[in-house]
């Protein structure tokens, strides 16, 4: 009887240990999952305010070589020639098998794709 006891109590006692392991890895599973998503959103991130800070300094470098000096409407800088430029050149890019639809309201152009 004292070794069936004995046995008995060595089987909870693993059965235990074993529960709390595998509890642990859980938890370390959990956070490690959770660190992998906030590193992935931070370099997401990171990575399109880099590519907007290149988007801007291309731009800049074009207007200023092209010459699309800004316009002003009371304090405001109007960037047409700019804006007509990224326009032409989105155009431009559309693929092959894109379709294009452009129309106008009055003295704007209004696309469509």
């Amino acid at each position: 009887k004292l070794t069936s006891r004995n046995y008995t109590l060595v089987l909870a006692d693993t059965t235990l240990v074993n529960a709390d392991a595998q509890k642990r890895v859980r938890i370390i599973e959990a956070n490690a999952k959770a660190k992998a998503q906030v590193i992935i959103a931070e370099a997401t991130s990171t990575a399109e305010t880099l590519r907007e800070q290149a988007y801007a300094e291309s731009y800049a470098y074009v207007r200023e070589t092209l010459g699309f000096n800004d316009t002003f409407v009371g304090s405001k800088a109007q960037n047409d020639k700019l804006f007509k430029y990224i326009w032409a050149k989105s155009l431009k890019d559309q693929n092959g098998g894109s379709k294009l639809v452009v129309g106008f309201d009055g003295t704007s152009i209004k696309t469509s794709s």
